[in-house]
Parts: C-alpha cells; structure tokens; sequence
C-alpha cells in the first residue's frame, strides 16, 4: 500500500509536497524534546527543525547531533588511511547546515586543518556561517562549476549527494570534484547500492542490476526525494572518466549507511 501511494505521489509530482507534510508533522512532534535537547547543549548551535528533516528524513535533534559525529569519525579516519597530508585543505561537498562538518575539527584532531563546506541551499549555509564561524562556506549553484581552484583541495567528501542526482548533473558533478582535487587527493563519496536498491520494483530493479544508474523522478533534481541508485558497475563508469583509482565498499552497519567510494586523481608529469 505505501509504495502504491509512493508510485502515485511520484507521477503525480505531488512527493515533495507531501514530504514537506510528513516533515511538519514530526517536527511538530518532537517540538518538546528537541528543545530540551537545545536546553540542555546551551553552547551549541542546531539548525530548525524542518531543516533537521530534510537533512536526515527525521527531525530529532538527539540523532542529528550524533549521526553527526558519528560520520565525522568514520570519514576522518577513511581520509587518514588513504594519506591524507597534514594540515589538510578539506572541503565538503553538499554540507547543508553542517551535521557533519561541525564535529570535524574533534574528528580530525589537527588544529592546522582548513575546513570548507558548499551547498546550493541559501539557508543552510546562512546558518552554518553563523554557527561555525571557523569554517569557510561557500553558497554554490546546482550546477559546476564552483568558485574553488583547480586543484585547490586535499581531501573532498559528499555524503548522500550522489543520491539525489541525475546521471547527466551525477557526471558533471564527478568532474568537478577532479578538477578541484590536488594531487593524490582523496574524494570520499557515498551512493545507493544494493542494499537500498531491494527497495525497488520492477523495470527500475532490472536496470539496477543491470549496471544502470537509476532514478525515480516526481521530484527536482537535487532535492530529498528526488532518488537515484547504482551498482559497482554503474559507479565505475561513473566515475572512472575523472578518477585513476577507484575503491569500493558497500554499505556496512556502522558505517555512512551507504556505499563507500575512495576516488584519486593522478596527475601525471
């Protein structure tokens, strides 16, 4: 019954309005407790909690916060293992109002790190300028390019933005975190492989295992719930066009909740 409603709200283009519904009503019902959770964290900053759901799909500050931190460590210690320099230049890409890159600086554990965060949504960055002001944010457009230099980054990471992208806006994407990747640099980003794809019916669950890139429209691209999926496969042609090494893991409890990619670009003398 509820994919049903979800085919329905989809070809209707009605499944951005209803999730924003869906959105109000669990902010309305955690109202109480997630102020006492800002009570009792007087000196931190959270974002709304409407902001909270589009981010996470739920609007409890408690799992925001330390989902958050969580990811930090699990994505500090991946960019360490792949050689990340110290004293890096680390940007992350599609940071919203900063879940992750608020607990990066604990994460990382080196004061000589220069964090930046990007996102196209106006509101988010706002935000996130005012409460992490050691932080540099920049307000990008949907689209590449950005305003960064070429080969400006030591370490880049996006989690679960790849997901929400077409493929032509997917590879665009993929060439722009190339073009501002500095030598050896190392891009972490994450996608929905198998795990999430058993979700799928029909023709779209055929492409999938078929090695195509999936996406169930209804919705604009970028959004929450505008939703793409691919394999290993469809991934390494993704991104093999920008990237000499590629270095996959599939989802794992306890991880980022989806599948992992490592991404290096050489550049050769």
């Amino acid at each position: 019954m509820r994919r049903a409603l979800l085919r329905f709200l989809r070809t209707a283009r009605l499944i951005e309005l209803a999730d924003k519904a869906v959105a109000w009503r669990a902010a309305y019902k955690l109202r109480h407790e997630n102020e006492a959770y800002r009570r009792s964290h007087p000196d931190r900053a959270f974002p709304p909690s409407m902001r909270v759901f589009e981010v996470a799909g739920h609007a409890s500050l408690e799992a925001f916060d330390r989902s958050g931190g969580e990811h930090a460590r699990v994505i500090a210690g991946l960019l360490r293992e792949a050689g990340m320099p110290p004293a890096p230049r680390i940007l992350e890409w599609g940071c919203g109002p900063g879940r992750i890159l608020g607990h990066m600086p604990a994460a990382l554990g080196d004061e000589g790190a220069q964090l930046h965060g990007c996102d196209p949504d106006a509101r988010s960055i706002a935000f996130a300028r005012s409460a992490y002001p050691a932080v540099a944010f920049q307000h990008i457009d949907p689209a590449p390019p950005t305003g960064y230099i070429s080969g400006s980054l030591d370490a880049i990471y996006g989690v679960s933005i790849f997901t929400h992208l077409d493929e032509i806006s997917a590879r665009a994407w993929a060439g722009e975190l190339a073009r501002l990747s500095a030598s050896d640099a190392c891009v972490l980003v994450t996608s929905h492989g198998a795990s999430a794809a058993a979700r799928l019916e029909g023709a779209h669950k055929q492409a999938f295992d078929a090695g195509l890139y999936v996406a169930l429209s209804g919705a604009r691209v970028g959004s929450r719930t505008y939703a793409s999926y691919f394999n290993e496969a469809a991934g390494r042609r993704l991104f093999e066009p920008f990237f000499d090494d590629l270095a996959f893991s599939a989802a794992t409890p306890g991880g980022l909740g989806q599948d992992i990619w490592l991404l290096r670009r050489r550049r050769h003398a």
